[in-house]
């Protein structure tokens, strides 16, 4: 099937090669431009939210045009098909959802603070422009290319994207596995939310779950409940009860989440924060593809994942 955009823009046209997912607002399809003969995603906005899909094409024109390179995908340009709203947007691999159902298998810790870190320049790069994202979930990091570049992400979907100074106390935002404590309650909120919720999608890639694997929101909610009245243990409160040491790698991720997991969001770490902390780095000799990062190779084994979290 072919979309001709309805102002048929310099005669450009798109070839349907497939449709890769769909969501409450719209779907994507991997296309082929065949002006420039290049795949393309499409994410066509169901009729009557054209809305939705304008909201998201102003943020993303918001943002300086050199943002996909800060781990954002790249926005190309938008149009009409029938009574559909179209975003044209740059062809990714897959979701880390999608990665982790089919993989089957541990992911390096390595490799998920790689993860980490490009989330956090994404989400950086939002609060330099006063806005969260407010649906960060593993559906919405894409691998960009798996077999030539490996775990290397852009954040997607910026349709629920908002200011700051938006946010009301009671608004309902993220979905419900990865949703801030004061979201639940109707507190003041900020965007520690979105540090929430990256703990959740890290802990996801790790284990393979969710932390919250409930539907119901009362069982999430008294799940948060009980959180306020424990706390992650210190590193040296953990080893001085082990008999064994973990890994160093395995350690300085533990460390991150606690600083993410912080139910006060007040006292939850910021992506410019967390950007700029060393432990996110971790020096090893093995060279990496891109410089600003190093990999571990080491990985975490499932007997050493049974850390007790309080």
């Amino acid at each position: 099937h072919i979309l001709e955009p309805a102002t048929q823009q310099y005669g450009i046209s798109y070839l349907i090669k497939e449709f890769k997912g769909k969501g409450t607002y719209a779907r994507v399809a991997r296309c082929t431009d065949l002006s420039t003969k290049e795949d393309v995603a499409v994410k066509m906005y169901r009729v009557g939210m054209s809305r939705a899909g304008r909201h998201e094409a102003y943020l993303l024109r918001k943002l300086p045009r050199h943002s996909h390179s800060k781990n954002i995908v790249k926005f190309i340009t938008s149009f009409h098909y029938q009574d559909h709203y179209c975003l044209v947007l740059e062809h990714l691999d897959r979701s880390l959802f999608d990665y982790i159902e089919e993989a089957q298998k541990l992911t390096h810790v390595g490799d998920i603070r790689y993860i980490a870190e490009q989330v956090l320049v994404a989400l950086r790069e939002l609060e330099r422009h006063g806005l969260i994202h407010a649906d960060l979930k593993p559906d919405n990091v894409m691998l960009v290319n798996q077999q030539l570049e490996p775990f290397r992400v852009k954040l997607i979907d910026l349709g629920m994207t908002m200011t700051v100074r938006s946010l009301v106390p009671g608004v309902t935002i993220q979905a419900s596995r990865y949703r801030a404590p004061e979201v639940f309650f109707g507190t003041k909120m900020n965007g520690a939310v979105d540090m929430w919720a990256l703990g959740c999608v890290l802990v996801y890639v790790y284990l393979g779950e969710n932390l919250f694997p409930y539907r119901c929101e009362y069982q999430i909610m008294r799940v948060l409940t009980q959180m306020f009245e424990y706390r992650l243990k210190t590193l040296e409160e953990y080893n001085a009860t082990q008999p064994t040491k973990p890994c160093s790698s395995g350690l300085q991720f533990f460390y991150l989440l606690r600083q993410l997991f912080q139910v006060n969001p007040a006292k939850r770490i910021n992506a410019l924060e967390l950007c700029a902390i060393h432990s996110l780095h971790i020096d090893t000799n093995t060279k990496c593809p891109w410089p600003h990062i190093k990999k571990s190779m080491t990985g975490w084994s499932k007997s050493q994942e049974s850390q007790k979290m309080a």
